[in-house]
């Protein structure tokens, strides 16, 4: 997903009603945000008002690296007190976060995979973020991209986010589907993206195969449907899966996938893939930032799994699959 970080004010206008009656200290000031977006530049420099405006910018995100020590095998690895992305000048309020998985190293071969990636212990000013595997396994690397979505932009609507954990436990299938439903009905059909925040897969599998995404054709302005599947002889335990929902006539944001089978064909594997993306004509005045995250893995689960993914020289999008030394 790219960003233009300038945004201009009448693209926030149009949007429908916030709540009448807010629930939280939150949610007061969030609308008063979001009026305040629908009123003409004369009248706010009369008013001067001092809470801060999400009409001059697009929602920020982070990255970060979990490095567990790899002579122990941790449940759990926390990274504390992380400032939010969003300036206090963009937002009065805890910011909604939405990780993405874009990097693991798994050391041993033949082993399960377990790994979930959460936000939690929100304060005012900043988070923790957890790398969660239920089992003891080794994972010497973790990478996460994070979306912040602040109350002001998802009050607007013209954002929306939510998480959904699947169990392939209780419903022993290759593919499951679920709707989701947003709180607040967009203006128009709005682009859905989805992302991996969570993987757990048995040692039983020749192969990790998983893929997740939108069902084409199934997504209106009140809702979509998301699925995730396996195939081949893989099988999955559970996932847990990320999504944001835009509206699409949002200047300065767009999204989009590319795989490696795009890039060369699926029985020559190698380490490094790389391949461009084309935005499309007039959408960016100048390069925008890029975030990152899986939607689809292939990988031997009889050898290493060492993957990576990340975006480099604003157009270019580089899948890097390395072998280290231990």
């Amino acid at each position: 997903m790219e960003f233009d970080e300038e945004q201009k004010l009448e693209d926030f206008f149009g949007c429908r009603p916030v709540p009448l009656h807010p629930k939280s200290t939150e949610s007061v000031l969030g609308c008063i945000a979001v009026r305040r977006n629908r009123l003409p530049s004369h009248t706010l420099q009369s008013l001067n008002l001092h809470y801060p405006s999400v009409s001059g910018k697009h929602p920020t995100f982070g990255s970060l690296t979990f490095s567990p020590d790899t002579t122990k095998y941790k449940r759990m690895q926390r990274m504390t007190d992380i400032p939010y992305a969003t300036s206090s000048r963009g937002s009065v309020s805890k910011p909604a976060i939405i990780p993405a998985i874009k990097a693991f190293s798994r050391p041993d071969a033949g082993q399960s995979l377990c790994l979930f990636i959460a936000a939690t212990n929100q304060r005012d000013a900043c988070f923790d973020m957890e790398a969660c595997r239920y089992k003891a396994l080794q994972l010497n690397e973790v990478e996460v991209d994070w979306l912040e979505l602040a109350t002001e932009h998802t009050q607007s609507g013209r954002w929306q986010s939510g998480e959904i954990c699947l169990d392939f436990n209780s419903e022993p299938a290759c593919s499951i589907k679920t709707d989701i439903r947003f709180s607040n009905p967009f203006l128009t059909t709005p682009e859905v993206v989805v992302w991996l925040s969570g993987i757990e897969a048995p040692s039983s599998n020749k192969k990790l195969r998983i893929r997740c995404g939108v069902s084409k054709g199934q997504t209106t302005d009140e809702g979509a449907e998301i699925y995730v599947e396996s195939w081949g002889c893989s099988s999955l335990n559970s996932v847990k899966v990320s999504w944001v929902a835009y509206d699409s006539k949002l200047l300065g944001v767009h999204s989009g996938s590319i795989d490696t089978n795009s890039l060369r064909p699926e029985k020559i594997p190698q380490h490094f893939n790389t391949g461009y993306i084309e935005f499309p004509p007039e959408k960016f005045k100048k390069t925008p930032k890029v975030m990152v995250g899986f939607s689809m893995l292939c990988l031997c689960n009889k050898k290493q799994m060492n993957v990576k993914t990340f975006a480099s020289n604003g157009r270019e999008f580089n899948f890097l699959s390395k072998q280290y030394q231990y």
